[in-house]
């Protein structure tokens, strides 16, 4: 007869008995399998003495029995007590003890002796795994179902790797050894590799066990709001049974989607922390472990992202969370360990009068050829700008639009427009490649995430040149140094020509910024308008970018705007202060 032990009972006599602290086991929880119970995995980790583990598996063994039985195994107990103290009187016990009796105790020592045995070749079954595996990350968690408690359970999902050992998918999980700090109660003497062993004697064990009288309260995880799955899913709700103080992961980026937070900062040896309103401000005082970061970042990405992440050391990527969105995700290594940065995607696509753009800029997107920039520095919501005009396109137009994007933030639906969005890295090699490939695929629009680099821009203006009309982002603050960037990435003996071809090319240049609202209730864009006529493209073609802002100044009855004006004009109606006003002027009044 085998003894299925009860995990939330082992896990609750290991606690009881300080040999083990709540953080570890919960760490080692999500490895339990059908195979392993928590004190085999708390025994490979060199946490639980095996002899220990043995005596509370004989224990919770013995509770579980009727209790005819149970009142048979302590008359055993007790009557080996005594002959051990006194050796005369077990002579005289023996003798007199019936053979009925006694025969009923050599069953029970039988069945205990042989659930120790199971439990001992369960655990030795998994050694050399471990020692051939000893360097192995994981690769895949396995799905298992295992009783927590009477109102928690973990699901389970078939899987081909679910009968197979933890360990011969990781060697060791993530386990912190208790500090130095922590009272965490030893027993015995100091072993040859300096682990300490707490080797008690049994019937010292169940005197502990006992105190308090009563039925003991279950160990239940979800108690501290952790709920627990095998986490291969990145749009599960449930959790990844981390077991620290912070919650999953994908409960951070709900919580962040929850409080209308722009981005959340995952750093190692630091508290969670999120950008609200384009301020940046704790969410705690709980401190984000290594540990916690590697179980999270390998639960949040795909298996090719995460074997990626792990050769290159950086990686972007797009992932959506069920109730959460989707979100552009930065996991990068660094000295401490790795981090993660999170951008929330919008949940829908703006509409133009949303945005609250200056009319001048709907006429941009009825350009047959050319060249118009979203501009702004990071965080600005240029995407979310670029994604307004492409979705306009989408709707009024019947051409063929190509999204060239790292990668792909908004998913667009055809309508009157055929749109094809790849995603360089995993649609192809490359944006340039992207680029030039695009020339050959009949487009009649093409959409650039960023322009990067010189081969980049170097293709787009082509682009915009031969015929195509190009809408791309670059990371400049305003309209003249758009131009001068644009100018400047080609080496000198080129920019004469570029020059040239920018000033033909050029359609428009729209420029922004997100400034934070007195009332505190969000942000609210700043624009800055460039529309290229006959006195604009004269200018760039003489290298007299310089003299944009009086260009547009001399312009506004036909759409055009200075950030300038439009910071002051916010102001003047209430919505942003003052003091913005002044550190956000690219020419500052005088004081």
């Amino acid at each position: 007869m085998q003894y299925n032990v009860d995990n939330n009972k082992l896990a609750n006599l290991i606690l009881s008995n300080n040999f083990a602290t709540q953080d570890q086991i919960m760490q080692l929880w999500q490895y339990i399998t059908p195979q392993r119970d928590i004190g085999q995995l708390l025994v490979s980790q060199n946490i639980l003495p095996m002899n220990v583990y043995q005596k509370m598996v004989s224990f919770l063994a013995q509770q579980a029995m009727p209790p005819q039985q149970q009142q048979s195994q302590q008359a055993v107990r007790q009557n080996q007590s005594s002959m051990n103290q006194n050796p005369v009187q077990q002579n005289r016990q023996g003798t007199m003890q019936p053979q009925a009796q006694r025969q009923m105790n050599s069953q029970n020592n039988q069945q205990n002796q042989g659930m120790i045995q199971t439990g001992q070749q369960q655990l030795n079954a998994t050694k050399p795994l471990q020692a051939q595996h000893k360097s192995s990350v994981p690769q895949q968690q396995p799905q298992v179902q295992q009783t927590v408690s009477p109102k928690t359970s973990i699901r389970q999902s078939a899987s081909p790797m679910e009968s197979q050992p933890v360990l011969q998918q990781m060697a060791k999980p993530p386990v912190q050894k208790p500090q130095p700090t922590q009272k965490v109660e030893h027993h015995g003497v100091q072993s040859q590799d300096n682990e300490i062993h707490r080797a008690i004697p049994e019937d010292a064990l169940m005197e502990k066990i006992e105190i308090g009288g009563g039925e003991q309260e279950y160990f239940d995880p979800s108690s501290r709001g952790i709920k627990l799955d095998s986490g291969d899913d990145s749009s599960s709700t449930e959790g990844s049974g981390y077991t620290g103080d912070l919650p999953d992961i994908r409960e951070l980026f709900r919580y962040a989607r929850s409080i209308d937070a722009s981005d959340i900062h995952l750093s190692v040896n630091n508290p969670v922390i999120v950008r609200r309103y384009g301020v940046l401000a704790p969410t705690g005082e709980s401190i984000i472990t290594p540990e916690y970061m590697h179980a999270q970042i390998r639960i949040l990405l795909k298996e090719n992202q995460f074997d990626s992440f792990r050769e290159s050391g950086d990686l972007e990527c797009v992932v959506d969370i069920e109730n959460a969105g989707r979100f552009r995700v930065t996991v990068m290594k660094q000295r401490a360990g790795w981090d993660c940065t999170a951008r929330c995607v919008p949940d829908s696509i703006r509409s133009f009068e949303e945005t609250g753009m200056p009319p001048a800029c709907r006429g941009l997107t009825e350009w047959a050829q050319g060249l118009v920039l979203v501009t702004g520095p990071a965080c600005c919501g240029k995407s979310s700008t670029l994604a307004t005009l492409v979705e306009m396109l989408n709707q009024t137009r019947p051409d063929h639009i190509i999204t060239i994007e790292s990668p792909i933030e908004q998913t667009f639906t055809s309508a009157k427009a055929q749109i094809t969005q790849r995603q360089i890295g995993r649609d192809t090699a490359s944006q340039e490649a992207a680029l030039r490939a695009a020339l050959r695929e009949d487009p009649d629009i093409i959409v650039v995430g960023e322009l990067r680099d010189l081969s980049t821009i170097q293709l787009a203006v082509s682009a915009a040149e031969t015929g195509h009309l190009v809408f791309a982002t670059m990371n400049t603050i305003n309209a003249s140094r758009t131009i001068y960037r644009l100018i400047d990435s080609f080496p000198p003996e080129e920019q004469a020509i570029i020059r040239n071809m920018v000033s033909e090319s050029l359609r428009g240049v729209i420029s922004q910024q997100l400034v934070p609202r007195c009332d505190s209730e969000g942000l609210v864009a700043a624009y800055e308008v460039l529309l290229v006529n006959s006195a604009v493209s004269n200018m760039i073609r003489k290298d007299e970018a310089h003299q944009l802002g009086t260009a547009m100044i001399t312009g506004k009855a036909s759409g055009m705007q200075l950030l300038d004006d439009s910071l002051k004009m916010l102001a003047a109606q209430g919505i942003i202060s003052q003091q913005e006003v002044n550190a956000r002027c690219v020419v500052k009044a005088p004081q």
